[in-house]
C-alpha cells in the first residue's frame, strides 16, 4: 500500500472539520441555576498557518474570548499547535499537537466554575481531531489550579475528553498525561444547555440583529411612555389650574361676604 492509500484509509471515517467563524457570542447561565443568567461572551477564533523553515509547518488556533461589559485585566486566550517536521526528502518524520499551545487555563476565579473553560477546550480538541495520527503532547498538570473548588472540575474535563493521567498517588494535582493519538480525543457536548448545560452558541450575526430589534422595541416603548407622559403632565396642568381658580374664587367670595357684613354694620 502507497503512502497515499494509507493516508486516505487514514483519513476515511475522520469528519471534516468546519472551521469556526471570526466572531461568535456565547450565552452562559450559572452551572448550578440553569435558568439564571450569568455573562454573555465574546468569541474570536483565529487560524494561523505558518512555515517555520524548510522542514517545520505550523497549523495555530487561537480563541479569544471577552465578558460584554466587563473590565479585564489581562487577554484571555486559548490556543493549540500542530507541528508537522519533515526530513530531507519531504517525508514527514513527526507530527504532533500541543492542546494548551504551553499554557492552558482560567486563572481568574470570577470566570471558573460556569464551563467556560469545558467548551473552550472542546473547540480545541474538536480542533485537532482533523490529524487523528498526531501525537498529542503531554499535558501537565500544576498545582496552581488544584484549589479544592477547582480540582475535581479540571480533572473530570481532561478525563472525559480522553486524557489519561494514571494514578500517581497524589490525587491528580499534579502529574502530566499519557502519550495518545488525537484519534482519541473526546469532543465534549455537556456545555449545551439542549444536553442539561448551561451555553448557548450564538452567531454574531443572529446577535446584532437581535440586539437591533430589541433596540426599535425599546425606542418604541420609549415614545409611547413619552406620549404617556406628556398626556399626564397635561391633565395635571388643567387639574392644578382648575384648582387654583376655584380657591381663588372661594376666596373671593369670602372677602365679599366680609365687605358686605362690614359695611352694613357701619350703616
Amino acid at each position: 500500500m502507497t503512502t497515499e492509500q494509507q493516508t486516505n484509509v487514514m483519513f476515511k471515517d475522520v469528519p471534516a472539520y468546519k472551521e469556526r467563524p471570526r466572531l461568535e457570542v456565547l450565552h452562559i447561565y450559572e452551572r448550578t441555576k440553569p435558568d439564571q443568567y450569568w455573562k454573555t461572551v465574546l468569541v474570536e477564533t483565529v487560524y494561523e498557518n505558518t512555515q517555520i523553515s524548510n522542514v517545520i509547518f505550523d497549523n495555530k488556533i487561537k480563541i479569544f474570548f471577552r465578558f460584554s461589559g466587563t473590565k479585564q485585566k489581562s487577554e484571555l486566550c486559548f490556543k493549540a499547535i500542530h507541528r508537522i517536521l519533515k526530513d530531507r526528502h519531504n517525508v514527514i518524520a513527526s507530527e504532533t499537537i500541543s492542546l494548551t499551545g504551553g499554557e492552558l487555563g482560567i486563572w481568574d476565579d470570577a470566570y471558573r466554575g460556569n464551563r467556560l473553560g469545558r467548551w473552550l477546550f472542546n473547540e480545541i480538541v474538536s480542533w485537532a481531531k482533523q490529524w487523528p495520527n498526531a501525537d498529542i503532547d503531554s499535558i501537565r498538570l500544576g498545582p496552581a489550579d488544584a484549589t479544592e473548588d477547582n480540582l475535581e472540575r479540571r480533572n473530570k474535563m481532561y478525563t472525559e475528553a480522553g486524557l489519561d493521567f494514571g494514578d500517581d498517588g497524589n490525587g491528580n494535582h499534579i502529574g502530566r498525561s499519557r502519550e495518545m493519538k488525537a484519534s482519541k480525543l473526546i469532543s465534549l457536548s455537556s456545555w449545551k444547555k439542549e444536553n442539561g448545560g448551561n451555553i448557548i452558541l450564538q452567531d454574531i450575526d443572529d446577535y446584532m440583529k437581535e440586539l437591533l430589534k430589541e433596540n426599535k422595541s425599546l425606542k418604541r416603548e420609549m415614545k409611547k411612555n413619552k406620549l404617556r407622559i406628556g398626556s399626564l403632565n397635561q391633565k395635571l396642568s388643567m387639574m392644578e389650574s382648575k384648582t387654583i381658580k376655584g380657591m381663588l374664587r372661594r376666596a373671593s367670595r369670602s372677602i365679599m361676604k366680609f365687605l358686605h357684613l362690614m359695611f352694613k354694620d357701619i350703616r
